[in-house]
């Protein structure tokens, strides 16, 4: 400003700005990179290894958006108090006028102001990448429970069939005793006697079906 060397702390605040908006953009594409590779993995299979992968994906994104978050909050706080505007030109060896003076206190509100808005995008950007997260998160949940689902109507399906076997084979348990009925000696009998078995299964089966429907079970 003025031809007046640039102040040592003014520097020192850019240069750590610098390097701290450069790791928060690095962090970022990592990031961005992660949730790309999570949602192609998702359009394949549902597996513990993605889960995962998506877990500390959500992790991470958490951690950025709060790290540019605190980091915005402190630049809010330093353009809001003069004193620390003034004190990053302190060493400031210039004999200045006021009116320069202003316009070297400008040039570092203009300094936080940029890294301001760098540090804003990253934030933005970190906050819908985590809305997009969470959404995923929910797209899946819904997509496990519709599959849940299906299971324990497949096995409320086998415990009803298995009732019905059951059923059958307490009769068969009763002819297989050692009791005098005769019809043990017919052939006609014992054929008729499974299909009656058989058919009595079929029937309870079908019965329970229909009322496990009509409750809508099933």
């Amino acid at each position: 400003v003025g031809g007046a060397p640039i102040p040592f702390e003014l520097e020192v605040v850019e240069a750590a700005l610098q390097e701290t908006t450069s790791q928060l953009y690095a962090k970022l594409e990592f990031c961005e990179a992660r949730c790309r590779h999570v949602s192609e993995s998702l359009r394949t299979s549902i597996n513990p290894v993605v889960l995962e992968e998506l877990r500390l994906t959500k992790q991470s994104l958490v951690e950025l958006d709060s790290r540019a978050g605190a980091i915005r909050q402190v630049l809010l706080d330093t353009l809001d108090d003069d004193d620390d505007i003034t004190d990053f030109t302190i060493s400031s060896t210039a004999e200045l006028m006021t009116e320069e003076k202003e316009d070297e206190e400008e040039e570092v509100e203009n300094l936080i102001e940029y890294y301001l808005q760098q540090t804003e995008t990253v934030h933005s950007a970190a906050e819908q990448l985590l809305e997009n997260t969470r959404d995923l998160e929910e797209s899946i949940s819904v997509s496990l429970s519709s599959r849940r689902y299906e299971v324990s109507k497949l096995e409320l399906t086998l415990s009803i069939a298995t009732f019905a076997a059951a059923c059958g084979a307490l009769i068969t348990g009763v002819f297989g005793m050692n009791l005098r009925s005769c019809l043990e000696m017919s052939i006609t009998a014992f054929y008729l006697t499974c299909f009656l078995i058989v058919s009595g299964m079929g029937w309870i089966f079908r019965s329970i079906m229909k009322f496990a429907q009509r409750q809508k079970i099933l």
